[in-house]
C-alpha cells in the first residue's frame, strides 16, 4: 500500500520533464537499457499493432508509440488523460468528466463518428455519430499502444487519424499475484480526494486456467460553487470500474479469453465556471455513464498461420443534463447497444 500526495504544481512539472524525456527517445517509451560489457543494450518492446500476434516494435513499419504498463504505474499515472499526449501528434480533450476526445495529427471530429479508432482489447468502442470515449483508467495494463493514422486498412472506417489500443493483462496461469495501491490529495479551494486500486490473479487449473480481477474506485471532491443554488464544492466526482479476464489455455495452440469490464461514472454538477471558479447554474446538472463490456477472444496458433475470432458485446447508458438558461434545462441521453463480431486469419 502507498500514499501520495501530489500537489497539481509537481504533477504540472513531472508531466513536463517526461514530455522531454519522450520527445528524445524514437520509440517514445521509456525503454529499460541492459549492460553488456561496456555497452548498454535496448530491451526488446513487443506490440501487436499489426494485428499479427506479437512483434518487435523496430520491426512495424508504422508511426508507433507504446507505453509500458509498469512504466505507467511507476509513475503513479492512473488515467490515460496523464500521459496520452506524451505521444507525438496526440492531443485529448475532456469535455465533461468521463468523455473524452482523442485528437491525432490534428484530426478531429466535432459532429459525426470519431476519427480515432479506440480499443480495449479486441474490443472496438465504436457508436453512431458519437466521437467520444470513456478514460478506462490505466490500472494493471500490458500496454497502451498509440497508431498515428491513417489505419483504416487494419482498423475500418474510424482509423483515419489513428488508433489507441489499451492492452490490459491477461491472467497468469501458474502463480497468485496480489497488489494495489492507494492514494490521497487535495483540490486548493476544494476538498480532499481518494484513489484506491486492486489486483488478484488466481490459477484455478494449474497451467491450463486462471482468472485475473480489477477493481478500481475513485472519489474526487469538486471546487466549483454554484452561487445561485447556495452549493460549494459541486462538481464532485464517483467513479467505480471493475474487470474480470478469464483464460484458458486448453492446449499448446488452442486458448480461449473472456472478458468483463464495467464502469460507472457520476459527476453531480458541471464542469463550467469563472475564473473565480464559480458558475450561476440555476439547476441542477448532474451526469452519468455506464459502461457494460463483454469479449470472447479464440486464439489458434497453426504452423502456417493463426486464426483469432473475437465477438464483442458493449451497452452504454449515459445521460447529460445542462442548464441553457435560467434554470430550463436541456436532458440528454444516449444508450447505444454494440454486437461485434470479428475473424483475422
Amino acid at each position: 500500500m502507498k500514499t501520495t500526495l501530489l500537489s497539481l504544481t509537481s504533477r504540472s512539472t513531472l508531466c513536463a520533464v517526461l514530455g522531454v524525456l519522450v520527445s528524445v527517445t524514437p520509440l517514445g517509451t521509456m525503454p529499460a537499457l541492459a549492460q553488456e560489457g561496456d555497452a548498454a543494450v535496448l530491451e526488446e518492446i513487443v506490440v501487436t499493432a499489426l494485428r499479427r500476434g506479437k512483434q518487435d516494435l523496430l520491426d512495424v513499419p508504422l508511426a508507433v508509440t507504446a507505453f509500458d504498463g509498469d512504466w505507467i504505474e511507476n509513475r503513479g499515472f492512473t488515467s490515460l488523460n496523464d500521459f496520452i499526449e506524451l505521444a507525438p501528434g496526440v492531443s485529448n480533450a475532456e469535455l465533461v468528466p468521463g468523455l473524452h476526445q482523442i485528437q491525432m495529427r490534428g484530426i478531429s471530429a466535432g459532429v459525426g463518428e470519431n476519427n480515432v479508432g479506440y480499443y480495449l482489447d479486441e474490443v472496438p468502442f465504436a457508436y453512431i455519430f458519437q466521437n467520444n470515449v470513456p478514460d478506462l483508467r490505466s490500472f494493471d495494463l500490458e500496454r497502451v499502444e498509440i497508431l498515428r493514422g491513417p489505419q483504416s486498412t487494419l482498423y475500418g472506417a474510424g482509423a483515419i487519424a489513428g488508433v489507441v489500443r489499451t492492452i490490459t493483462r491477461d491472467p497468469v496461469l501458474d502463480a497468485i499475484e496480489f497488489k494495489g495501491d492507494f492514494s490521497v490529495s487535495s483540490i486548493d479551494g476544494g476538498g480532499n480526494n481518494w484513489e484506491g486500486n486492486v489486483a488478484i490473479n488466481v490459477p484455478i487449473v494449474q497451467d491450463r486456467l486462471a482468472l485475473r480481477a480489477v477493481y478500481i474506485q475513485e472519489d474526487h471532491s469538486g471546487w466549483i460553487d454554484q452561487t445561485v443554488l447556495g452549493k460549494d464544492d459541486a462538481n464532485e466526482t464517483d467513479l467505480k470500474n471493475f474487470r474480470i479476464k478469464l483464460l484458458g489455455q486448453v492446449n499448446d495452440k488452442l486458448s480461449i479469453s473472456a472478458m468483463a469490464w464495467g464502469s460507472r461514472l457520476d459527476t453531480f454538477s458541471s464542469s463550467s465556471a469563472f475564473g473565480d471558479g464559480t458558475n450561476n447554474e440555476a439547476a441542477e446538472t448532474p451526469s452519468s455513464f455506464d459502461y457494460d463490456v463483454y469479449n470472447l477472444t479464440i486464439n489458434y496458433a497453426g504452423d502456417k498461420m493463426d486464426l483469432v475470432s473475437s465477438t464483442s458485446y458493449m451497452a452504454v447508458d449515459t445521460r447529460l443534463v445542462f442548464d441553457i438558461i435560467f434554470g430550463f434545462t436541456l436532458d440528454s441521453s444516449f444508450d447505444p447497444e454494440t454486437f461485434t463480431q470479428e475473424v483475422r486469419l
